[in-house]
């Protein structure tokens, strides 16, 4: 998808084409890039990825997963590894055959107050970075620190025990005991080195509107609502410099899109001071 031309590019790569080259070929995937006019045609030589071009990393806790990107460098990437604690790596690249990992290890660990979602330990991860505007003066974003900043959505994973929402059926809530369900937040990084987390967002979540939630949606009662139990942000893009498009799934199945005014999201924001002084040993 092109922010540029708003719109997607599905290409097959052909070398020769009568004789004639017909699609310029680039040099695998680091010369991939996407068509600057709606013209032109660029593609990659092949679709798949040869073992030489993926990078192996070791895992620390048996099953890894909802890594990030932060900043990637030809000689390195800034990895978020957890949310909070906010641990970043730093991955050493060896390029001289191919692309190997030459180095991991810890960057820098910090910690939101206790009291930010209410001391909420199963914070997880979602999607991270999106660079945010460095002109947020129209966007009600005072209260975010200055320079460059990126945003983030993690999730929470909630258990559900009976009695502990709205009076109503209580055998329906007791069919609910054990349950799961998710609720997403935003969070702000700085952009630089330590890459801490400076605002979280109030918590949040997507009304139902999965295929496969139809029937639910049927037998909530009038002006009720409901949200899907298991929602995870996979994606975070700006559309001009307004608007927040969020891709997520629901259930394990399905995927969606999510437009939210940037405006918004600043508005749920709100400002921490995390602690730099943390030692992993602490943890």
């Amino acid at each position: 998808f092109t922010a540029k031309l708003l719109r997607c590019h599905l290409q097959r790569c052909d070398t020769q084409h009568g004789g004639n080259t017909r699609f310029k070929v680039a040099i695998e995937w680091e010369s991939w890039h996407w068509s600057s006019e709606p013209g032109e045609s660029s593609c990659i030589s092949r679709a798949w990825l040869e073992p030489s071009e993926l990078i192996a990393f070791p895992a620390m806790n048996g099953v890894e997963k909802n890594w990030n990107l932060i900043r990637v460098e030809r000689e390195r990437l800034i990895i978020e590894y957890h949310v909070d604690p906010h641990i970043v790596l730093e991955a050493g690249l060896s390029r001289i055959d191919g692309v190997r990992l030459s180095s991991l290890g810890t960057f820098t660990v910090s910690r939101w107050p206790y009291d930010v979602i209410h001391g909420v330990t199963n914070v997880r991860g979602g999607f991270c970075c999106m660079s945010l505007p460095e002109e947020r003066s129209s966007l009600f974003a005072h209260h975010l620190p200055a320079g460059k900043l990126l945003l983030g959505c993690g999730h929470l994973q909630r258990i559900r025990t009976p009695f502990d929402q709205a009076k109503g059926d209580v055998s329906r809530f007791r069919r609910q005991a054990k349950s799961r369900t998710y609720h997403q937040f935003f969070y702000v990084l700085r952009g630089e080195p330590p890459f801490d987390v400076v605002a979280v967002s109030t918590e949040w979540c997507i009304t139902m509107n999965g295929h496969f939630s139809a029937h639910w949606r049927q037998v909530l009662a009038q002006g009720e609502e409901a949200c899907e139990s298991i929602q995870f942000a996979g994606g975070l893009a700006l559309r001009g410099q307004s608007e927040v498009v969020i891709a997520y799934g629901i259930n394990d199945c399905e995927a969606d899109l999510l437009v939210i005014p940037l405006a918004r999201v600043f508005a749920m924001l709100r400002p921490v001071q995390s602690d730099l002084n943390v030692s992993l040993d602490d943890l």
